[in-house]
């Protein structure tokens, strides 16, 4: 359990168990489940950002957003316990091919993700796990 744990919510441990997820169902030849994981992976990562920064709650508004909007929720309350993992990488999401994530991909038919865009994903949500969650287990901040 994270320091970032909050009643039955951990963002952290959140993000560290998909990735592990999302790296096993890649190698299985599984591209929807692992795309899919890849950008809760980053939706994880940047409400960690958030909880770093403000404490707990996330706000209502916060629930499944798109990850655009949440980087620039992110990027407009970076202070400084989050700026050291808010990262030139984490404010260029948007740009990043993950940005296209959405929740709703869990309704996706089978074989809707090619696994070439499946495979990027998951690079680009290793990179942003790397900068946020993982730098932050390091220094120990959660």
């Amino acid at each position: 359990m994270s320091k970032l744990s909050f009643q039955m919510e951990d963002h952290p441990d959140a993000a560290t168990k998909h990735l592990f997820d999302a790296n096993v169902l890649e190698k299985s030849n599984r591209p929807d489940g692992a795309a899919y994981l890849a950008g809760y992976v980053v939706e994880c990562s940047l409400k960690s950002l958030y909880l770093l920064e403000n404490g707990p709650p996330l706000p209502q508004n916060w629930t499944h957003h798109r990850l655009k909007s949440l980087v620039s929720n992110v990027g407009a309350m970076t202070g400084a316990r989050s700026a050291k993992y808010t990262t030139a990488l984490v404010l260029s999401i948007p740009s990043m091919g993950i940005s296209a994530w959405d929740f709703n991909m869990r309704y996706s038919a089978a074989g809707s993700i090619d696994p070439n865009r499946a495979a990027d994903w998951l690079i680009e949500a290793i990179c942003v796990y790397e900068d946020t969650i993982a730098g932050m287990k390091l220094d120990g901040v959660i």
